[in-house]
């Protein structure tokens, strides 16, 4: 009879890529023993019947060179050791069992031969199957290469030993599901994964695989964590990922989304974080498995991945492009859990429905919240989103070379060193662990909620993002076990700093003041370099005086114009001004933006680059497009066909173009009701006194010899003292001031002295 002392495992480190375990042929010292009776053995060399001869010696009969072997029942839902088994029959759950069994052909490995063995998860009435189909129904153990005997009477005893197998073997809980299940066998929660020994469904959908060293991968790590406020953001939410499923709490997905132009890093450090369950990239040693999906992924694909990595973090390139595709709605399932019914393409038939909790890591170019402008559901979608831009100076980037920090060290280490994290958690995960991280969730999410200040910064319906929040403060709590108190400080600290962010009126997280920069820059872009335009009516004349009539400034801008024209080599776009100008930056009418000439998403105007994106968001989040239809622009309305005479100017190159609106400065500012409530943050005016100290320092000839640039910041003093702090804050870069001629200043601010 069986027993679980004799049972035959595979261990994962003895299997080869494809999943076989090598033993070596015809070696008596490597036989295993996995079945024996009164009647039968069954070893590695082959299945056997007993017979005693007149001396009363066993006798070994051969029937099949290839065994084959039940050795584990497998039930959903099965009933442990305490429970009535007499009121268990098969028909409560569908029963699968685990068959080990040697296949066909010998493998030399450095000139030694090795019989090869597999081991399957199948129905019960599909082990029994002696019988091919032609191969695209054969039963599991026939497709993977066990060979059945020929003669009828050994199939006939194969199929009775079989059965005897199935009467003895262990009973065990099975899932047809991935995340954390109650193994009511063992009575304590287990994190299934595809790889799990006692999963179900697909196997193809697994993720969790390791190599090289722990500590070598601890100590990369801590290193980027270290040295990123942003990656120790992403890693606390990595790690937190795997415990969705464990505190009762509502069942919703959130996406961590780093967004930003290309070549800074989002994949690199998405790549990175994923390392903890599984291989930094596809090129890592022996890595078969996807790390990541991008946006042209489908539907249907998609929702499986998910499903199968429930209570998980999946890794998402191109987040941006995926929802762009889809309806809000289609969007709004992922990050609301799935549901979606789909059809079982299985014999049995009937329907699946996919669920998960599951964490988005993931990658865009364009901030996700902005792709579906003025929709109603749009809130509820922005509520499941953490986006952090790639070029935040705050929350930032790992800094190459800062204390001698080497990115391209840190990934070749992952490469070879990965998937460690993910035992590490599970090895941490105790029972009593899991109690004390369920009571400090509940407390945390609880004083987040009666925070007044986050939840004026959220939203007072934003309570979900809460919950994200709730579960990377666990991340960064168990990053202390993990990896490093130090560690844990980083990312508790960078969860604080990006918190506190979201209330904050910077350039960079407030998507107004984002966009007005960015239309700022394109200005400036023009001014600096207006010959690189064609200008259709006026252009600023930096000779106009205030003797001149309006019709002598009307013909002088004109003239302008033309010489402008006439001049122009880059062609990147027209512009065409309604009325003359009163000073350079007081556009009024529409540029038409040639973004077809590039094979790019940047557009460079002199040394200027602005990515396409940013100016696409900020003429939606400005209302600078000519046209609106329920909230929605699409690229029909943000872009216009040219006309004959449009297309001379560009060469006859482009279809479309950009058709941005052009309003004076001042109409794009901020109303002060905007920020009125932010006023007596703490952190606001801390930054409002230290440019006030900068401004001081620099206002003198002495501390700067160019005077120019110190009236600037005489004019800065003026607008601080007539409380328009936050407004200074939000428009002026300290980093740039030196740079903002004293006309551009007076045009953004009439009201300095």
């Amino acid at each position: 009879m069986i027993t679980n002392e004799n049972e035959f495992y595979i261990n994962e480190e003895d299997l080869s890529k494809d999943g076989t375990l090598f033993l070596p042929a015809n070696d008596l010292n490597s036989i295993q023993l996995w079945y024996e009776d009164n009647d039968y053995l069954v070893n590695t060399l082959g299945i056997y019947s007993k017979s005693i001869d007149e001396e009363g010696d066993t006798l070994l009969t051969p029937i099949h060179d290839f065994p084959i072997c039940i050795y584990k029942v497998l039930e959903k839902n099965a009933k442990g050791e305490n429970d009535n088994e007499e009121s268990f029959t098969a028909s409560d759950t569908k029963q699968f069992v685990m068959v080990k069994y040697k296949i066909a052909g010998v493998q030399k490995i450095d000139e030694v031969a090795y019989s090869r063995y597999k081991t399957s998860i199948m129905p019960t009435n599909e082990s029994l199957n002696m019988s091919s189909n032609g191969g695209r129904y054969d039963p599991t153990h026939l497709s993977n290469g066990w060979t059945a005997p020929t003669l009828r009477k050994n199939k006939t005893q194969i199929t009775a030993l079989l059965q005897r197998m199935l009467d003895r073997c262990t009973l065990r809980a099975a899932y047809d599901k991935t995340g954390w299940q109650y193994d009511s066998v063992e009575n304590k929660l287990c994190h299934i994964t595809p790889s799990h020994n006692y999963y179900l469904g697909k196997k193809g959908y697994a993720y969790v695989s390791k190599a090289g060293s722990r500590e070598k991968y601890i100590s990369a790590q801590i290193k980027l964590i270290l040295n990123s406020p942003l990656y120790a953001l992403l890693k606390c939410g990595t790690i937190s990922g795997f415990t969705r499923g464990l505190f009762n709490v509502e069942t919703v997905s959130h996406a961590m989304v780093m967004y930003g132009q290309a070549g800074l890093g989002k994949t690199t450090l998405m790549q990175a974080a994923m390392s903890f369950f599984g291989p930094y990239s596809m090129r890592s040693r022996g890595s078969n498995v996807p790390n990541a999906i991008d946006g042209t992924s489908t539907l249907a694909g998609t929702e499986f991945l998910m499903s199968a990595r429930n209570n998980a973090v999946v890794g998402f390139n191109e987040f941006d492009a995926m929802v762009r595709e889809l309806t809000i709605d289609k969007a709004l399932l992922f990050l609301s859990g799935g549901g979606r019914i789909v059809k079982n393409q299985s014999a049995d038939g009937g329907v699946n429905m996919h669920v998960w909790d599951s964490l988005f890591l993931a990658t865009a170019n364009d901030q996700p919240s902005k792709i579906y402008p003025g929709h109603s559901k749009n809130e509820a979608f922005s509520s499941r989103l953490m986006e952090m831009n790639i070029d935040d100076p705050v929350i930032c980037r790992p800094e190459n070379g800062k204390n001698g920090f080497d990115i391209n060290e840190i990934e070749s280490v992952l490469f070879e060193n990965y998937g460690h994290g993910y035992d590490m958690l599970m090895e941490y995960l105790t029972e009593e662990k899991i109690k004390s991280l369920n009571t400090t969730f509940h407390k945390t999410l609880s004083e987040f909620k009666a925070n007044k200040d986050i939840i004026k910064s959220i939203g007072k319906n934003n309570i979900r993002l809460l919950h994200l929040f709730t579960y990377m403060s666990i991340g960064a709590l168990i990053m202390k076990d993990l990896f490093s108190e130090e560690a844990s400080t980083q990312a508790t600290q960078a969860l604080n700093l990006y918190i506190k962010s979201l209330s904050k009126p910077d350039n960079i997280r407030n998507p107004k003041t984002k966009a007005i920069e960015v239309i700022k820059q394109l200005k400036h872009s023009i001014v600096m370099y207006p010959r690189a335009f064609v200008w259709d009516t006026y252009a600023y004349d930096r000779n106009n005086h205030e003797d001149l009539t309006e019709r002598e400034i009307k013909e002088y801008q004109r003239k302008q114009a033309k010489s402008f024209t006439i001049d122009s080599a880059q062609k990147i776009g027209i512009i065409k001004q309604d009325r003359p100008f009163e000073n350079q930056y007081d556009f009024e009418g529409e540029l038409l933006l040639n973004v077809n000439t590039k094979n790019t998403s940047v557009i460079t105007i002199g040394t200027n680059s602005i990515p396409v994106n940013e100016i696409i968001s900020a003429i939606k989040e400005l209302d600078l497009c000519f046209e609106e239809k329920n909230g929605i622009y699409t690229k029909k309305i943000i872009t216009k066909k040219t006309s004959k005479k449009e297309r001379a100017y560009f060469d006859n190159i482009p279809s479309d173009v950009l058709r941005i609106k052009l309003k004076p400065l001042m109409d794009l500012e901020i109303d002060e009701d905007d920020y009125s409530d932010s006023e007596n943050n703490e952190t606001i005016n801390k930054e409002i006194d230290e440019i006030s100290k900068v401004a001081k320092r620099e206002n003198t000839n002495k501390g700067n010899k160019n005077k120019e640039v110190a009236d600037i910041f005489s004019d800065m003093l003026s607008v601080l003292d007539k409380g328009k702090g936050s407004d200074l804050l939000n428009v002026v870069d300290m980093s740039k001031a030196k740079r903002i001629t004293k006309e551009e200043f007076s045009v953004i601010f009439p009201e300095a002295k």
